[in-house]
C-alpha cells in the first residue's frame, strides 16, 4: 500500500506512514484476512511479497520481522483478503516452499 501524503509503500500491518508520519486512520480489520501459510524463511517471504504485490494481490504478513530473530520464536503469517485467498493459493501452488 501506499502512502495518500507521501506516496511512501508501507506494509499493510502499520496504522501510521513509516516516512512522514500520517495516520491511516484506521486499523485492519483482521476477520477480512485469511491465514494462507506459515514461513520462516526470509527469502520465501520476499519472493511471496514480489509476486503477489505483481498480482495485485491484497495481503500482509503477520509477524514478519520476528522471522528474523533468533532463534525464530515464531513463524510469520501470510494473510489475505479473504476474497482473494483462492487466487493467491492458485498463484502460489507452483511454488517449492517448504513448510515449517
Amino acid at each position: 500500500m501506499h502512502c495518500p501524503e507521501c506516496d511512501e509503500k508501507y506494509d499493510k500491518e502499520v496504522c501510521e506512514c513509516p516516512k512522514c508520519g500520517v495516520s491511516f486512520g484506521q486499523e485492519l480489520n483482521a476477520q477480512d484476512y485469511k491465514e494462507i501459510i506459515t514461513l520462516i524463511n526470509p527469502m520465501e517471504i520476499s519472493l511471496i511479497k514480489s509476486i503477489l504485490d505483481g498480482e495485485g494481490i491484497d495481503y500482509y504478513i503477520k509477524g514478519e520481522q520476528i522471522t528474523f530473530l533468533a532463534p525464530l520464536p515464531e513463524p510469520a503469517r501470510l494473510m489475505v483478503a479473504e476474497d482473494q485467498a483462492v487466487d493467491a493459493l492458485e498463484i502460489m501452488k507452483d511454488l517449492k516452499i517448504v513448510l515449517p
